[in-house]
């Protein structure tokens, strides 16, 4: 029996393993290239093994997006047995991912019609989007008009970032490689924000204080917050004081605290603090 909608992402995407599963979302996983060593991200490599080879070894890895023709692989198996397919991928920007997730569907064949969304966002700004679709999906929307709601999300969905590394920022050309030297030998702490799907160096602050009281500032400034998380590694004592300034200003509300994946790490670096909110949008 050919079933509705299925829903395909990639590995960038930060979801719960057993929501995944449950819902029977298709996950494409990137490759993550260390010291020459290639690994598939959720596969052969977890987040902890990732943060652990990198902090041991001062690597700088590479992101790689799997070829169009791993892709059509999924895609394949899934037209067999749905009318619909929507995939969601992180942002154009940070891989190739989409491009390859687009240029594959002309290596399907059947009936299948394809979606395929740039989410202009990676990590847990992604997993609110690939979410949202499934919930949607499941409560009976028409495949149309879950894609419309996606694309609808996308501008509202907003993540800032507090890192200690100006050089991850160098190698992607955000910074150029004066303004990082110079930065690294003042202690810089860049913040920087995802911005239609670009990480857009914003400020610098030279104290981690002074950066916590910005993402603080960042989240308040929102007139509505539909669903919000914090995201870290290695910045425990940060997240605390960031906690703390949220719990003082919006009372008693959830914040959710998680690691980030090394698709996104390998943007920011092994060290660094930020905020994601989904500011929810008008149903009609």
């Amino acid at each position: 029996m050919r079933t509705e909608l299925r829903i395909v992402t990639d590995s960038g995407v930060q979801l719960d393993e057993h929501f995944l599963k449950e819902h029977h979302v298709e996950v494409v996983p990137m490759i993550v290239e260390i010291n020459g060593k290639r690994y598939r991200e959720g596969v052969d490599l977890t987040p902890e093994e990732y943060f652990r080879i990198v902090e041991a070894t001062n690597a700088m890895p590479n992101l790689i997006a799997p070829p169009p023709r791993e892709w059509a692989r999924v895609y394949q198996t899934l037209a067999r047995e749905a009318a619909n397919i929507l995939v969601l991928t992180h942002s154009a920007h940070l891989s190739q991912a989409y491009a390859h997730a687009r240029e594959a569907v002309g290596q399907v064949f059947g009936k299948a019609r394809f979606w395929v969304v740039d989410t202009q966002t990676i990590g847990y700004g992604q997993g609110i989007i690939v979410r949202r679709a499934v919930e949607l999906a499941e409560a009976a929307s028409t495949p149309p008009d879950v894609v419309r709601f996606v694309r609808a999300m996308i501008p509202h969905v907003y993540a800032q970032f507090l890192t200690d590394r100006l050089d991850y920022l160098e190698k992607y050309r955000r910074v150029g490689p004066a303004q990082a030297l110079l930065g690294t030998m003042l202690g810089v702490k860049p913040l920087v924000l995802i911005e239609d799907g670009t990480l857009i160096p914003i400020e610098k602050v030279l104290k981690w204080e002074e950066g916590v009281e910005k993402l603080h500032d960042f989240v308040i400034e929102f007139l509505r917050i539909e669903e919000m998380a914090i995201v870290q590694h290695n910045m425990e004592d940060e997240t605390a004081l960031l906690l703390e300034r949220l719990e003082m200003t919006l009372g008693q509300r959830e914040f959710p605290v998680y690691g980030y994946q090394p698709s996104l790490a390998v943007h920011l670096g092994p060290r660094a603090l930020g905020v994601v909110v989904f500011e929810g949008v008008d149903h009609e």
